[in-house]
C-alpha cells in the first residue's frame, strides 16, 4: 500500500478535486461529480483530513438528493450528523438532512431540524446560509398549507439573497413564490414570478433552475386551460431532464402531462403516463411522486367507473398523507374517498369518510378562528386608543378656547362662560359615553377570550377523542381481519371458531356503541339537534336495547331482568332514549362480574317516570363519583378489562337534559350501582 503524507500541495489538490466535483454537480453532471468525490474522500481519509472528508461527504449527499435517492441520502446523513454537528460542515449537513426529510414527506421532522440549523447559522452570522434555510422552511410551510408563514419566509430569504447578490438563490426563491401563488389560483402573479425566475436562470445558465421554472410555467398554462402551450413547456423540461440524466424531474413531468390528458378526456394515455411516473417514484421512494400519482390514478379510475381500482390507489394515498402529518392532504383525500364510495353505492363508507373529512376541515378552521380572534382583539385595542386620542384633542381645543376668552372684553365674558359651560357639559357627556363604550368593549373582549378558550378546549377534546377512537375502533377491525384469515386457513374446530366469533362480535358491539357516542357528542358540540318528542313505550324500548346487548350478557353469564311496566309511556325522543339505555345497560354489564345480575325497573313520581338500572357489580370508587358525568378521556376497566372512552355517561346526561329529564346515580364500591333516569310521562289524549 502507498501511504500519502499531508503537505500543502496534496491539500491544495484535495481542495481542487472537491471544488471541481462541486462545479460538475452544479452542471447536473452528478455521476462524474460522484466519481471525483470518491477519489477526493479516499485521499482525505489517507491524509486524515477529517473536515475535507466531511465536505466531500456533504456534496455526495447533495448529489443523492438531486438524483432523487432520498432514502440513501437520509441514511448517510443521519450516520454522520452528530459527528460533524459542531463544525461548519455540520450546519450544512443538517440543512441537507432536513431537506431530505422534506422530500421524504416528514414535514414536522424537517421543520424541527431547520429551526435548529437556523439558530446555529444566526450565531455564526452567515447570511447566505440563513437565506437558504429560510426559503427551505417556506417550502415546508407551503406543503403543510400554511401559505402565510411560507410567504413570510420566502420574502425574508429573497431580501437576503438580493442583499448579498446571489442570483441563483434569487431564481430559486422567485420560482417557489410563483408556485405558492399558483396554488392560491393567482395565475397572473404566479406567471410573473416564474418568468422572472426563468430569465435569471438563463442569465447564469443554471439548467436545473431552468427546468424548474419551465415546468412551473407549464403548470400555470395548464391551469388556465392553455394546453398546447403547457405541453410545449413540459416537453422542453422533459428534454432537459433527459439530457442531464435526472431522475426526479421526469417523474413530475410525466404526471403533469397526465393531468393534461385527463382534461382532454384521454384517460387511457393519462393512465399510462401516471403508471410510468408511479413506477419511477417507487424505484427511488420519492414521497411527492408516490402521493400525487396514487391520488391522480384514483381520479382516473373513478372517471373510468372502476371504483375498486380507484379506492385501492386512494387508500394508499391516505396512508401517505397520514405519514406526512399534513392535515390538508389528509382532508383532501378523505373527501375524494367519500365521493368514490358514494358513486359505488356504499353509502355507509361514504358517510364514514365524509365525517372524517368534516372533522379535519374543522381542525383547520379552528386555527383560522384563533387568528381572527387575535385580529379582532387588536382592532378593539386600536379603536379604544383612537377614542382616547379624540377625547384628548377635544380637551386641548377647550383649553385653547379658554385662553382666547381671557383676552376678550368683559362684554363677551358671559357668552364665553356659557360656551365654556356647554363645552364642559359636552365633555362630561362624551366621558360618560366613552366610559360606556369602554365597558362594552371590555365585555366584548371577555366574550372573545371566553369563546377562544371554549374553542381551544373543544378542539383539544375532539383531538383526544379522535385519538381514542382511532385506537379503540382499530382493535375489533384488526381482530375481525385476523379471524377471516384463520377461517380461510381452516384453523380450529367449530367450538373454537364459535368462541372466537363470540369474542369478535362482543368487541364489534362495543365499537358500534363507541362510534354512536362519538357521533352524538359531535352533534351536541355543533349545537345539537332538536329532540323529536313523542310518546314512547318504555318497556318496548328497553326490551329492544336488552336484546341488542344479550350477546355481551351471555358472554359473562350475567342474568338480565326487565321489570319495567308493560303499558308505561314516556314523553321522549326515541333515538336519544335508546342511546341512554344502551350506555346505562352496557356500563352495568361492563362492571358486573361473572354470574352477576342486572335489573331494570320503573316507578312513578307525580307526573314523572323514573327508570332504574341496577347491578350487583364492583361499584364506583368514591374519588371518581364527582366527575362521573364529565368527559375525562378515560374510564376504569371493566371486570374483564373492557376499555372505554369515558364519553358514554357524559352523552347520557346531555341527552337526558335535552328531553327535559335528568339522570343521577347511587353507588358504593364493592356493592353495585343504581342509575336513575327521570322523564315526563306521556300526556294521554281522550
Amino acid at each position: 500500500d502507498t501511504t500519502v503524507s499531508s503537505s500543502p500541495d496534496t491539500n491544495d489538490r484535495l481542495q481542487e478535486l472537491i471544488e471541481e466535483a462541486r462545479y460538475l454537480s452544479e452542471q447536473s453532471q452528478l455521476n462524474r461529480s460522484d466519481s471525483l468525490l470518491k477519489v477526493a474522500m479516499d485521499l482525505a481519509d489517507q491524509l486524515q483530513e477529517r473536515l475535507l472528508w466531511g465536505e466531500g461527504l456533504l456534496l455526495h449527499i447533495e448529489n443523492l438528493v438531486l438524483r432523487g435517492e432520498i432514502s440513501k441520502a437520509i441514511e448517510l446523513a443521519e450516520e454522520h450528523f452528530e459527528e460533524f454537528w459542531q463544525e461548519e460542515v455540520g450546519i450544512k449537513l443538517g440543512n441537507i438532512l432536513a431537506t431530505a426529510y422534506r422530500f421524504d414527506g416528514s414535514y414536522h421532522r424537517s421543520l424541527e431540524l431547520y429551526e435548529e440549523v437556523l439558530e446555529r447559522i444566526r450565531e455564526e452570522g452567515d447570511r447566505r446560509d440563513e437565506a437558504g434555510v429560510e426559503q427551505n422552511m417556506a417550502v415546508v410551510y407551503n406543503n403543510l398549507g400554511d401559505q402565510s408563514a411560507a410567504l413570510e419566509r420566502y420574502y425574508n430569504s429573497l431580501e437576503i439573497a438580493e442583499e448579498i447578490g446571489d442570483v441563483k438563490m434569487q431564481a430559486v426563491i422567485l420560482n417557489n413564490i410563483g408556485s405558492l401563488y399558483r396554488n392560491l389560483d393567482e395565475f397572473e402573479r404566479a406567471e410573473q414570478f416564474h418568468t422572472e425566475s426563468l430569465e435569471l436562470s438563463r442569465e447564469i445558465d443554471s439548467k436545473i433552475d431552468i427546468i424548474r421554472a419551465t415546468t412551473n410555467l407549464g403548470i400555470v398554462y395548464k391551469e388556465q386551460g392553455d394546453f398546447d402551450r403547457a405541453i410545449e413547456y413540459y416537453t422542453a423540461a422533459l428534454s432537459l431532464d433527459q439530457e442531464l440524466g435526472r431522475v426526479e424531474g421526469p417523474i413530475r413531468t410525466l404526471h403533469n402531462l397526465a393531468e393534461i390528458y385527463i382534461e382532454q378526456g384521454n384517460l387511457e394515455l393519462a393512465e399510462s403516463k401516471l403508471l410510468e411516473s408511479l413506477e419511477r417514484s417507487q424505484e427511488i421512494n420519492l414521497f411527492m411522486g408516490l402521493y400525487f400519482n396514487n391520488f391522480t390514478l384514483g381520479r382516473v379510475y373513478t372517471e373510468m367507473g372502476d371504483y375498486e381500482q380507484a379506492l385501492r390507489y386512494l387508500q394508499r394515498t391516505l396512508e401517505l398523507a397520514e405519514q406526512s402529518g399534513s392535515v390538508e392532504m389528509e382532508r383532501d383525500i378523505t373527501e375524494r374517498i367519500s365521493h368514490v364510495y358514494e358513486l359505488s353505492g356504499d353509502i355507509e363508507q361514504s358517510h364514514h369518510y365524509l365525517k372524517r373529512y368534516i372533522s379535519l376541515q374543522d381542525s383547520l378552521h379552528s386555527l383560522d378562528k384563533e387568528e381572527s380572534l387575535a385580529r379582532y382583539e387588536t382592532l378593539l385595542g386600536l379603536r379604544s386608543e383612537r377614542q382616547e386620542r379624540e377625547l384628548l384633542e377635544e380637551k386641548v381645543q377647550a383649553q385653547n378656547m379658554t385662553m382666547m376668552i381671557g383676552s376678550i372684553s368683559l362684554a363677551i365674558i358671559l357668552i364665553a362662560l356659557a360656551g365654556l359651560i356647554y363645552t364642559y357639559m359636552r365633555q362630561r357627556t362624551l366621558s360618560v359615553k366613552l366610559a360606556n363604550k369602554n365597558s362594552k368593549l371590555e365585555k366584548l373582549n371577555r366574550e372573545v377570550r371566553m369563546q377562544k378558550d371554549k374553542l381551544t378546549d373543544l378542539n383539544e377534546s375532539k383531538n383526544n377523542l379522535i385519538s381514542i377512537l382511532s385506537h379503540d375502533l382499530r382493535i375489533p377491525i384488526t381482530q375481525l381481519h385476523g379471524l377471516v384469515a384463520l377461517i380461510r386457513q381452516g384453523y380450529g374446530n367449530k367450538a373454537e371458531m364459535d368462541k372466537l366469533l363470540n369474542h369478535v362480535e362482543r368487541s364489534m358491539q362495543y365499537s358500534i356503541l363507541t362510534l354512536e357516542n362519538y357521533l352524538n357528542w359531535a352533534l351536541n358540540q355543533k349545537g345539537g339537534v332538536s329532540p323529536d318528542m313523542r310518546s314512547v313505550n318504555l318497556r318496548d324500548k328497553s326490551d329492544e336495547v336488552l336484546g341488542s346487548l344479550q350477546q355481551i350478557a351471555d358472554g359473562k353469564n350475567i342474568r338480565i331482568t326487565n321489570q319495567v311496566e308493560d303499558e308505561l309511556e314516556v314523553d321522549a325522543d326515541e333515538d336519544m332514549l335508546r342511546v341512554i339505555l344502551q350506555n346505562l345497560v352496557y356500563n352495568a354489564l361492563k362492571y358486573t362480574g361473572e354470574g352477576g345480575a342486572v335489573i331494570l325497573n320503573s316507578k312513578l313520581k307525580n307526573s314523572k317516570c323514573v327508570l332504574v338500572v341496577s347491578d350487583d357489580g364492583i361499584g364506583i370508587p368514591a374519588e371518581k363519583q364527582d366527575q362521573i358525568f364529565e368527559f375525562v378521556n378515560s374510564s376504569s376497566p371493566g371486570t374483564e378489562l373492557e376499555s372505554g372512552t369515558g364519553l358514554g355517561l357524559s352523552i347520557c346526561k346531555e341527552l337526558a337534559e335535552n328531553q327535559n329529564g335528568q339522570i343521577w346515580f347511587e353507588s358504593r364500591e364493592g356493592e353495585g350501582t343504581k342509575f336513575y333516569l327521570e322523564l315526563s310521562l306521556a300526556t294521554t289524549v281522550d
